[in-house]
């Protein structure tokens, strides 16, 4: 059943977001309208797997090393943000799309700055894993976190007056509980304030994940 609704979830999100964008011209500015659009795409819809997938791909394409592609792909911290800002930047220059200017050399750049933070690498534990109510309700929770997403992101795309989207009548109808309930407000919420401290420009985590966007670009994600 969870894959089925996994697939649901996902031909949902396809809806209002479309499929993968291919954009095979030049992109040389931050300012750039296209790289604003592509990677909004890519962050509402790419998954991590899929992301690790790509840069994986990009790396042994481009002569980095076995050791290299490990490190980077167990980075924790700052070093996630900047593998993630690789990945996605990596798939788009994959698939056709020439940077050049300004934005010339940047997925190399993306990831040397990652490996830079292979020191912080941690070592997997031998010990089974134990799953946490926490995790628990977070897996639960996650297809519905996705589709108020998307549902939050088809008006704004749409600009409607008037949401049409009840998440209190939603919340009823799929009868979820007050746990789940309370991860998918934080969600939202989490959302928005990273958005905001983008804008504000005061996080260095936040700086260098979305050091590729314009500052016309970010107040337009918020």
């Amino acid at each position: 059943m969870t894959n089925v609704n996994k697939l649901a979830d996902k031909l949902i999100a396809e809806k209002f977001h479309g499929a993968e964008p291919i954009y095979k011209k030049v992109i040389s500015t931050k300012s750039d309208p296209m790289i604003g659009k592509l990677l909004n795409w890519y962050n509402f819809m790419a998954q991590d797997k899929d992301k690790d997938n790509w840069l994986t791909d990009y790396m042994k394409n481009n002569g980095y090393t076995k050791s290299d592609i490990s490190s980077i792909l167990n980075l924790q911290g700052l070093g996630a943000v900047s593998k993630n800002s690789a990945s996605i930047l990596s798939r788009i220059e994959s698939n056709g799309t020439i940077f050049s200017g300004e934005l010339e050399g940047i997925v190399k750049s993306k990831i040397e700055r990652a490996l830079s933070f292979k020191q912080e690498v941690e070592e997997k534990e031998t010990t089974p894993k134990v799953v946490s109510i926490q995790d628990r309700v977070k897996a639960l929770a996650e297809p519905h976190v996705i589709f108020v997403d998307d549902e939050i992101s088809s008006w704004y795309e749409n600009r409607k007056k008037k949401i049409e989207f009840s998440l209190y009548d939603y919340l009823l109808k799929n009868q979820l509980n007050s746990q789940i309930c309370n991860h998918i407000k934080s969600c939202v919420v989490s959302r928005y304030q990273e958005h905001t401290e983008m804008v504000e420009g005061n996080d260095e985590q936040l700086n260098e994940a979305y050091a590729y966007l314009s500052v016309a670009s970010k107040k337009e994600i918020l």
